[in-house]
């Protein structure tokens, strides 16, 4: 079974000491109605094991621009200060910090998932306020105003509040950008985002983090373990239903997707189709991150966890469709031969010819091609091109990679010949193919 490793880091320049091992993993910041329980907080050490989160504070900066009535935004401004420096990351390198008393789903099949391994801590986020991704307060009169322009920064010896105002250029409600106070030791990760027509600023790119504007308001940032950047999508689930605590799919709606709607991202602007087996994507608090592209683990294109002939067959058989599952090249377009190149050569890390998926292509594959030629045996009885039937057209192909991972070089002379029966089939399917030929 193939899994795809996490091995991803996000650089930056201005964080080469110890902490450069922890970053920002995912941030669900603004569900659905109901908000609360349902946020969470997730760090991940890039070595994939216990990392100490010392002196570490994850901050949320207002970044909103405009004079909202009833509320005075004021950019720049500390909404919440969380400090995990108390904690380390477990044993797979992860911390997660979540409002809900019960486990959050981290599977889309049915059922809550624990975290395993990961280092939990279960607490209130944000203790007086709906969530992390809204202004105003619950019980004090003010309406509830989504903080639009969203800035989170993973900072290292804050010495600072909630409160404290970042950038006092401008007035006290305006701001330029930029922050004029660093109440911190250094900044270790950030990522900022708001759509295009809202009024505000992103504070992240300003200390070496990233900032996105999509043309959607993003509710999840999460770092995709394939594409190696940011994503983030809008997510629906369990609209209305207080109890439900997960999965939280990319933009559900009210069922699993949204049909052409494309409200899912990666940071360098491509949109992530979100079409039915887009379901695969979404949040995993305490769990590997899901991925954009390339379907839940990449080339796993029948979701049944693992990487084998049966998906070789099933992308064959989906050929011209657009879905995650589908995009093993990580081209976003439609599924061509593309994505069956990078599947078999890229992903399996192999050849075409090899029908045991054993990682080299000699005289067992031929055996297996042996055995199924003249009936539709997939990849594993020597469909190698896909055809629907095993035919001489797949010889071709075994022949022209046969020696593929073998130390030795391959001669004419080391090609295994046809048996007697198997050659008597081929002259066979040759005579009857010129035969239609004629009659055609």
């Amino acid at each position: 079974m193939l899994r795809r490793s996490l091995a991803l880091a996000l650089a930056f320049g201005c964080a080469a000491t110890a902490h450069g091992a922890i970053q920002i993993n995912e941030i669900y910041y603004s569900p659905e109605d109901p908000e609360d329980g349902r946020q969470f907080i997730e760090l991940r050490s890039t070595t994939g094991a216990v990392e100490p989160l010392a002196n570490l504070w994850l901050l949320e900066i207002d970044g909103d621009a405009g004079n909202v009535p009833g509320l005075l935004d004021n950019p720049g401004t500390v909404l919440n200060a969380i400090n995990v420096g108390a904690f380390s990351t477990g044993e797979n390198g992860l911390f997660l910090w979540r409002d809900a008393a019960v486990d959050l789903d981290n599977s889309p099949s049915a059922g809550v998932q624990g975290p395993g391994a990961t280092t939990v801590l279960t607490l209130d986020l944000v203790p007086n306020r709906i969530d992390l991704g809204f202004e105003g307060d619950e019980g004090g009169g003010l309406p509830l105003y989504s903080n639009n322009a969203v800035n989170f920064l993973l900072v290292e010896g804050f010495t600072a509040g909630v409160g404290i105002d970042l950038d006092t250029n401008g007035g006290a409600i305006g701001g330029d950008g930029t922050f004029d106070v660093l109440p911190w030791t250094r900044v270790v990760d950030g990522i900022s985002a708001k759509e295009p027509s809202d009024v505000g600023f992103l504070y992240a790119t300003t200390v070496g983090g990233v900032a996105v504007q999509p043309h959607f308001g993003p509710d999840l940032f999460y770092r995709d373990p394939i594409a190696g950047m940011w994503g983030f999508f809008d997510s629906g689930s369990g609209e209305g239903n207080g109890g439900y605590v997960g999965p939280f799919f990319a933009n559900d709606g009210n069922g699993y997707y949204a049909p052409g709607s494309g409200e899912a991202m990666l940071a360098d602007g491509r949109i992530i189709n979100v079409a039915s087996d887009s379901r695969y994507l979404y949040a995993t608090p305490g769990a590997e991150n899901a991925t954009g592209v390339g379907g839940l683990y990449r080339g796993d294109t029948n979701h049944d966890g693992a990487v084998d002939d049966v998906d070789i067959d099933w992308l064959y058989d989906n050929l011209n469709i657009v879905g995650t599952s589908f995009d093993v090249a990580l081209n976003f377009g439609r599924s061509n031969h593309s994505d069956v190149d990078a599947l078999i050569q890229t992903v399996l890390q192999t050849s075409f010819g090899d029908a045991d998926l054993d990682s080299d292509v000699d005289a067992s594959d031929f055996l297996a091609w042996q055995r199924g030629f003249g009936t539709d045996a997939g990849w594993a009885g020597g469909d190698f091109n896909g055809s629907g039937l095993v035919d001489v057209a797949d010889l071709a192909v075994w022949r022209t990679n046969f020696g593929f991972g073998s130390s030795v070089e391959p001669t004419t002379a080391s090609i295994p010949e046809p048996a007697a029966a198997s050659l008597a089939l081929i002259l066979s399917a040759c005579n009857l193919a010129r035969i239609r030929t004629r009659n055609s």
